[in-house]
């Protein structure tokens, strides 16, 4: 697991697993648990020089981080709609390079095709997996995802999304690190938009419980690192920000036996108004 961005200590990891056997070489593009960014590119080359097709999760980075495909050299590259892209929940899309499309056409079986029209009206076969299919397209997902897609590349901007939400997340990845007690684990030279942190003294639920309470943060834990996991987006505003790191700073300043309690409502019983 990859735990400090180092990429050749990573791309040694890949050596050493993907061997001239391998069939198919799946990763992510931004690590799930410490938010890095995986030297994707070079693992493709290594992956496919050893005979093996190349599959993307982009789930952390489409939406995130500037994005060109071809450039990575892979076979599949699939993206969720809800996450990044803030679609709905249900659909996705999946990138296919045209070699890889090409293999599939010459493996699958004719009846496993449709045929569309180029520009100058001559037929092309492309294949599709029908008998995978389980019912129809539910069409009102997939026209969330197009119109979600179009609100953030027309009306709020990709480059400028792209930009605050970069200065946002090492803002508060930098911030987190000033704190005494917390060490944030996501390598800031080759970060996206997740931030992954530990607190000393405290575990990872018990950490996320309490400041889930105190600042309603949506968050999460990272059980393989024992750390807590946040997601910063152009959306975030630095209040905030400022107000979760806060709370952070209040955490690391105590034990979960020493943490001040929380305010609370008090609730007039019916009787008593």
């Amino acid at each position: 697991m990859k735990r400090d961005g180092d990429d050749e200590r990573t791309l040694a990891a890949f050596d050493a697993l993907v061997t001239p056997g391998t069939r198919v070489v799946s990763l992510s593009h931004v690590s799930w648990s410490t938010g890095a960014v995986l030297p994707v590119a070079r693992i493709a080359a290594l992956a496919r020089s050893r005979g093996a097709l190349v599959v993307v999760d982009g789930a952390q980075s489409a939406g995130a981080v500037p994005l060109d495909v071809p450039s990575l050299d892979v076979d599949f590259y699939a993206i969720p709609s809800q996450k990044w892209l803030l679609g709905p929940e249900g659909v996705a899309a999946l990138w296919i390079s045209p070699d890889a499309l090409g293999r599939a056409r010459l493996t699958m079986p004719a009846y496993f095709s449709y045929e569309r029209y180029d520009s100058r009206g001559d037929a092309i076969t492309w294949p599709t997996a029908r008998r995978f299919d389980a019912g129809n397209w539910y069409k009102p997902s997939i026209v969330g995802f197009a119109r979600s897609v179009g609100w953030l590349s027309m009306y709020v901007g990709l480059e400028w999304a792209y930009s605050r939400s970069a200065r946002l997340a090492r803002a508060t990845a930098d911030r987190l690190a000033g704190i005494p007690g917390v060490e944030v684990i996501t390598p800031r030279h080759q970060m996206a938009t997740l931030v992954s942190f530990r607190i000393a003294g405290w575990e990872a639920e018990a950490a996320l419980d309490e400041l889930g309470a105190r600042v309603f943060a949506i968050a999460r834990t990272v059980p393989p690192l024992e750390a807590v996991r946040i997601s910063v987006g152009f959306f975030n505003s630095e209040a905030e920000l400022e107000r979760f790191a806060a709370a952070v700073e209040l955490l690391a300043a105590h034990t979960p036996t020493s943490l001040p309690p929380r305010r609370s409502l008090d609730i007039i019983p019916e009787g008593a108004r």
